[in-house]
């Protein structure tokens, strides 16, 4: 059964195919896209190495893409763990603060009430 539905499919596709090609507009655009594909495949066969290249040379960039990304990532990192540090000493600075403040003011009223 699962055979027959994958005949089913395959075949329903194709007739689909068939009867879209009715429509001039769409033969046109198959035929345009047919003739484009081909030559790019005709590219390919005669000059290989270009079309290395050129492959080379995307994964290329994207490589220098994917390593400038972890070094901002990086540096993000850095930047985040340092902003961090900064508001801990911030909070430890002002917490020492009002430490010395509260300190201060009970040392002058103990003078006073002597």
């Amino acid at each position: 059964m699962n055979n027959k539905f994958v005949k089913g499919i395959i075949y329903g596709a194709l007739i689909g195919g068939v009867i879209t090609l009715f429509d001039k507009e769409v033969r046109q655009q198959a035929l345009s896209e047919g003739k484009q594909k081909a030559r790019q495949i005709k590219g390919v066969i005669l000059n290989p190495r270009e079309t290395i290249d050129e492959i080379q040379g995307k994964f290329d960039q994207v490589r220098n893409s994917i390593q400038q990304f972890n070094r901002d990532i990086q540096f993000l990192t850095e930047k985040a763990s340092e902003i961090k540090e900064l508001s801990l000493q911030t909070v430890k600075t002002f917490t020492d603060e009002q430490e010395s403040k509260e300190f201060e003011k009970a040392n002058s009223k103990n003078e006073n009430e002597r």
